[in-house]
């Protein structure tokens, strides 16, 4: 089962360059696949690496909401 989701309120790994934070999406689609076996910790990274290779930056903090396109 393939749900997707909406990341929002991302703070991202700018190495404390503010500027280039601010000009990074704060709010980005994700799709998690639920029938594979794992844990949270897994869901995390999945989510983690969605949101890093639409960006190249790594993530420090995010929000999940439901989200129906």
């Amino acid at each position: 089962m393939i749900i997707t989701l909406l990341a929002k309120n991302i703070v991202w790994d700018t190495d404390g360059d503010a500027e280039l934070g601010s000009t990074l999406p704060t709010d980005i689609i994700v799709a998690l696949d639920l029938s594979s076996p794992g844990d949270w910790t897994d869901i995390n990274t999945t989510i983690c690496n969605q949101l890093s290779d639409q960006t190249g930056w790594c993530v420090e903090a995010y929000e999940l909401v439901g989200y129906n396109p």
